[in-house]
């Protein structure tokens, strides 16, 4: 691997990280194994034992303390991304670092940067405080701290669960898109559906999606990935305000209190990227829930995905198989 100031890329990746500014300088510092470790400060003259005061095995320097030590390696085993870290052979911090970004998806990222500055803090409990922090409680302290900034974040996440007329479908205020989605599973078929349905606030159809995707997935996560769709295509359509409706209450309730470290982590912080994507534009996304009633178009769309393994789009017409639904939930809403 080349000098830190050879991998230009890699540190523009650092710099566009959406995490705080103190943990991009930290990992910087890290990088550059300029971290005010016993090492570095002997190093520089300061009257200090440079071993590791962990493990007494090496010297503690940037690259020990948050990888090499035995104490460090337990806190990383404890983390969803140590499937792909463990196959890491580097000497230093930056090749960790390049490692990470060329091998594990764009959250993965973020999450890494989190983990090694909560390490960094345990560390200096340890040593100033004589406290010391098993793996799993590192490896939470991260997620928390991400899920705390992200949450600081503007994205419009509206739960509507306590209101009464959400019983029944409800088109949304005027000159406003509503997207509702939803998935279907099937306990014996290693596919899932899912349903899309666009519809203005006259409750004319715009546009429908039946899906069908491969893979055995918890309902909670399939329908999480029927919101993803929905998410995606608001985000092309460009539409000035735009509602994506799921019945899926932990859904919303996960998207908008999200847990950087849970293992659809990734697919919650794609959708908030997109969310805030478009906070900068004049577009606003809303994610709600309705009851189940509501959203029966969306069901029977996945469920016809699913049923038939097929992926197509309507554009401005209904499918004969969802036309009773459409009218039903028009009857009601006027």
């Amino acid at each position: 691997m080349s000098s830190p100031e050879g991998n230009v890329r890699f540190f523009k990746r650092l710099w566009h990280l959406n995490i705080q500014n103190k943990i991009k300088i930290f990992v910087w510092k890290a990088i550059h194994a300029i971290l005010p470790s016993r090492h570095h400060l002997a190093s520089r003259g300061v009257q200090i034992d440079p071993l590791c005061p962990r493990c007494n095995l090496s010297n503690e320097h940037s690259f020990h303390v948050l990888w090499q030590c035995p104490w460090a390696k337990d806190v990383w085993s404890e983390s969803a991304l140590w499937p792909m870290l463990s196959r890491f052979l580097g000497q230093n911090f930056m090749e960790l670092w390049c490692w990470t970004i060329l091998n594990g998806p764009c959250d993965d990222v973020g999450c890494f940067a989190m983990i090694s500055w909560s390490i960094w803090l345990a560390r200096n409990q340890w040593v100033f405080e004589g406290r010391s922090m098993h793996g799993r409680e590192v490896v939470s302290h991260a997620g928390n701290i991400w899920a705390q900034f992200l949450t600081s974040k503007p994205v419009r996440i509206s739960n509507t669960i306590n209101e009464p007329h959400l019983i029944h479908w409800n088109a949304p205020p005027v000159g406003s898109i509503k997207i509702n989605v939803d998935a279907a599973v099937f306990d014996d078929s290693d596919f899932f559906g899912v349903g899309v349905i666009v519809r203005d606030d006259k409750g004319m159809v715009l546009m429908a999606r039946a899906g069908c995707l491969e893979g055995v997935l918890t309902p909670y996560l399939a329908e999480l990935l029927a919101v993803r769709e929905g998410i995606i295509l608001a985000y092309h359509l460009q539409w000035t305000n735009i509602i994506v409706e799921t019945d899926a209450r932990n859904v919303v309730e996960y998207i908008r209190h999200p847990n950087a470290l849970a293992p659809e982590a990734s697919i919650i912080a794609f959708i908030r990227r997109l969310m805030l994507q478009t906070s900068g534009l004049t577009i606003t996304i809303t994610i709600t829930f309705c009851r189940s009633f509501a959203n029966k178009a969306a069901h029977e769309l996945a469920s016809f995905g699913l049923r038939n393994l097929v992926d197509v789009d309507y554009k401005d017409c209904c499918p004969f198989y969802l036309s009773s639904f459409v009218r039903s939930d028009f009857t009601y809403d006027l």
